[in-house]
């Protein structure tokens, strides 16, 4: 169906999000999971009634979803070209949600109230998806926070609710890219896990390694080496020896000729500035994937630059 829209309108665009552009008029695809945005002056008023009888029309986010400014500003910067909300030292993360029905928003708030407290923001990507943009503080929620939480959506709205907790990542201007990075693991891992119902990077992560194209795969091995290790080779080295070693700190201190605590010290810094504990068994794999993409960029095996990496 999308093909044939885009062939009878060749403007048309097609998104994962609504487009909010007031020179567009929005529909949804419910089969494809996907957004059609058409310019106004392109199609005529039977087209649009004939297509209101087939897709559903999305109206403004700007008058709907995201009522106060502050929610606008996230939206428009994550799913449009709008500038980054805020400036602050303090890192931030998204947790994604997914409820399996449109409800009043309202209700949805007021039911996670203890969620949605003062540093954290709402925003709607459509009528039942969202996230919460939170910043980073010495509290903040853990997984076992959001599986009560779904339990109790359960069992006062009958509501199934899914949620990805990302990581903790710098306000700069690669948040929307690392948005968009974890968008797309939550998506594959809700497909392929669907009984699961809280996700993380360290679960989905080796998710999009077997079910992404090569490209693509490359692709978010390089940003995601990036990320975590900064291109520092000594860091990757002390890392994959903890993890080969079976995370035994005594086994890897001894072969790196440190004191056991000294690397106590890195490892328990390394989970803290990636968000990810690869004392755990699938935080431990995700980043050993990492660690061996690392190792091929050190012998030459794969350049540094995108560009040819494609």
């Amino acid at each position: 169906m999308i093909n044939k829209i885009t062939r009878i309108f060749p403007e048309a665009i097609i998104e994962k999000y609504p487009v909010t552009n007031s020179g567009f008029l929005c529909y949804y695809d419910d089969t494809s999971k996907q957004y059609i945005a058409i310019p106004k002056q392109s199609i005529s008023e039977r087209e649009q009634l004939l297509l209101a009888t087939v897709f559903k029309q999305v109206q403004s986010s700007l008058s709907r979803l995201n009522r106060s400014p502050l929610q606008e500003k996230w939206y428009f910067f994550l799913s449009g070209d709008g500038e980054l909300p805020l400036e602050t030292e303090k890192r931030v993360r998204f947790i994604h949600f997914i409820i399996d029905y449109e409800i009043d928003r309202s209700d949805f708030l007021e039911a996670i109230h203890s969620l949605v407290q003062e540093g954290v923001t709402t925003v709607w990507l459509n009528e039942t998806s969202g996230l919460f943009i939170e910043l980073e503080t010495a509290d903040h929620f853990t997984s076992a926070d959001f599986l009560s939480f779904t339990e109790a959506l359960q069992s006062d709205f009958y509501l199934s609710t899914d949620f990805y907790i990302g990581r903790f990542f710098p306000a700069d201007r690669k948040l929307k890219e690392r948005f968009q990075r974890e968008h797309l693991y939550f998506q594959l891992a809700k497909k392929y896990i669907p009984d699961e119902h809280i996700f993380t990077f360290e679960k989905a992560f080796p998710i999009s390694l077997v079910s992404l194209d090569r490209l693509k795969v490359m692709e978010i091995l390089h940003e995601e080496w990036t990320d975590i290790f900064h291109n520092n080779f000594q860091l990757l080295k002390t890392i994959q020896l903890f993890l080969e070693n079976n995370s035994n700190i005594s086994m890897t201190a001894k072969k790196l000729y440190l004191h056991r605590n000294s690397l106590q010290y890195r490892i328990d810094k390394f989970i803290e500035q990636t968000s990810i504990d690869i004392k755990s068994f699938h935080g431990a794999i995700s980043v050993y994937f990492i660690c061996i993409f690392g190792q091929s960029l050190l012998r030459g095996e794969i350049s540094q630059t995108d560009e040819k990496l494609e």
